[in-house]
């Protein structure tokens, strides 16, 4: 009997302590985080959004401007570029890199500058901003802007030449659109132009010298009212000239007029 309870303490003191002789190794890890956020096109702006264009061959000059946040920091921003204009416009290239101004601590204003050529055709485009954080997050942010028309040409003058009265002579004058529209010069009663009263895209003066005159019947011109000129292109205006009989002797000289119209208005 005793013999048994000295087996039951035996056993029930292993069941207590079954460790007793038992090495135990801890063990400890790590844990890491790292915090970032995308950086987030706040807003974009052109100014002006409604663009009047300078005639050829001058630039017009818009800025746009793109407000960035970032939560971490704005030293986390590695670029902000303009990325798109749509419809791509012939002779701006993109992208363009934009410079940060009026600096914060997690918001930041960046600036650009483009030059929009003379041709930039009319109508609405929208364009595009994306910003890069270090990480290679990005956000992008977009704004429309609007291009007017501009009816703009140049034309060279006209010499005749010496002309004997009962003769003719024939000079042309180059007509060049420079605004950034496709043109035409109308004319109201066909066939002829000079007619001021109807509003005809081509008139002319009578020609002077000082009390003498050439009447501007004397004066045809052979220009195909079917014409029209794109810009940066031009074409030859063809005028003749009758001197009549009876006209003195003397240097005379005159105006002629060209107005053109938008083609765009004869298709509404």
């Amino acid at each position: 009997m005793k013999r048994c309870n000295g087996i039951t303490v035996i056993l029930i003191f292993m069941l207590l302590f079954p460790f007793i002789g038992t090495a135990v190794h801890a063990e400890n890890i790590s844990y890491t985080v790292t915090v970032v956020a995308p950086p987030e096109v706040m807003s974009v702006s052109v100014h002006p959004d409604s663009v009047m264009i300078y005639p050829c061959p001058a630039t017009t000059q818009i800025t746009v401007t793109a407000t960035v946040f970032h939560s971490n920091s704005i030293n986390q921003i590695e670029s902000v570029e303009i990325t798109t204009i749509s419809p791509a416009i012939t002779g701006v290239s993109m992208p363009i890199v934009m410079t940060p101004e009026n600096e914060g601590d997690v918001q930041v204003t960046y600036t650009a500058t483009i030059d929009l050529p003379c041709c930039t055709p009319r109508g609405g485009y929208t364009l595009e901003v994306a910003a890069t954080d270090r990480y290679g997050s990005e956000d992008t942010g977009s704004t429309e802007f609007n291009v007017e028309a501009t009816v703009a040409i140049r034309a060279t003058d006209m010499k005749f030449g010496r002309v004997a009265p009962g003769e003719s002579s024939t000079a042309s004058t180059t007509v060049t659109c420079t605004g950034n529209v496709e043109i035409e010069f109308v004319d109201q009663l066909s066939p002829g132009y000079d007619n001021p009263e109807d509003n005809d895209g081509i008139t002319w003066s009578d020609m002077t010298s000082g009390l003498h005159t050439i009447a501007d019947d004397n004066i045809e011109t052979s220009w195909d009212n079917s014409t029209t000129i794109a810009c940066g292109d031009s074409v030859d205006a063809e005028f003749t000239l009758s001197v009549p009989y009876g006209t003195l002797l003397g240097t005379y000289t005159g105006t002629a007029t060209f107005t053109p119209t938008p083609v765009f208005l004869r298709e509404v």
